[in-house]
């Protein structure tokens, strides 16, 4: 039996980490999703986006340690997410976000290392202006695995402005249609497939960490149509009215919805809702 060449092992060892790491990365997303993370969406990998982890790993490179531990290196990274997630806040926020770090009593009042922990993330963020501008994801976790005799690192990030655009760009009036799977936020039922006009659109700020993220995932306000107004159940409608709750728009997550061909005009619309309300009134 002949021999394997030198080239096939190192083949099959780089296979095998491969696959290590292919794990690790569906354990990472696993642990993710079960978190209360205020995105509604995980994207694995997504097609068009550098990888966050080769983009971390490249800007602490200069400041790791030899001989290195992992718990060095995920210190490391800790130290160098903040600086990165600093450097896309607004400069007159940075020092406010950074007291903030120190007040965890992480520290334990050691002022010495506090200066030197501040100065660190000062030249990190420096780095970051000045090889990394162009990159504005923000990183929402990171994740460091030993794989053999090396490291993997997990991390999830936002998107970047350009590549998530498409996704969020609606405008009021604009016909959308409910995602499947849906439910109803108040009363947690389907309503996949509903279809309205959007009247409203809000950019909302979500909080991870200690790090502000504007994010642009925004809440639209949308007002149904009469088909779907004529098909909501009627003992929707009187729960509705019940608890004073608006039956004919519903707020969603722009994540929630996708856009679609209108199907009826607004004069429709009125008219459907006249007619409900005086079903209404007929009914008391």
């Amino acid at each position: 039996m002949a021999k394997k060449s030198k080239a096939f092992s190192e083949l099959l060892r780089l296979q095998k980490m491969s696959q290590g790491s292919q794990n690790l990365l569906k354990s990472f997303e696993k642990k993710l999703r079960e978190k209360s993370l205020p995105f509604k969406e995980i994207v694995v990998s997504p097609s068009g986006e550098v990888k966050m982890s080769e983009v971390l790993e490249d800007f602490v490179e200069p400041y790791r340690e030899s001989p290195e531990t992992k718990e060095s290196m995920r210190r490391l990274l800790t130290l160098g997410t903040i600086a990165w997630n600093l450097a896309l806040s607004p400069e007159s926020k940075r020092q406010g976000m950074i007291d903030r770090v120190f007040n965890k009593d992480l520290l334990n009042g050691d002022e010495k290392l506090k200066a030197e922990i501040q100065g660190l993330i000062e030249e990190l963020i420096a780095r970051k202006n000045r090889y990394f501008s162009e990159n504005r994801r923000m990183i929402v976790d990171f994740e460091l695995k030993e794989l053999g005799n090396d490291y993997h690192i997990s991390v999830a990030s936002t998107l970047s402005p350009e590549f998530s655009e498409s996704e969020f760009d609606f405008k009021v009036g604009d016909s959308v249609i409910v995602k499947q799977g849906v439910l109803d936020p108040d009363f947690g039922t389907d309503i996949g497939g509903w279809q309205g006009r959007i009247v409203t659109i809000e950019r909302q700020s979500n909080l991870i960490g200690i790090v502000t993220i504007e994010r642009q995932s925004n809440h639209i306000g949308i007002e149904w149509d009469s088909i779907t107004l004529k098909n909501i159940p009627s003992s929707v409608i009187d729960q509705c009215e019940v608890e004073n709750l608006d039956w004919t728009q519903m707020c969603l997550s722009s994540t929630d919805v996708e856009l679609t061909q209108p199907r009826d005009t607004e004069e429709d619309v009125a008219a459907i809702i006249e007619q409900i309300e005086s079903n209404i009134v007929g009914a008391i």
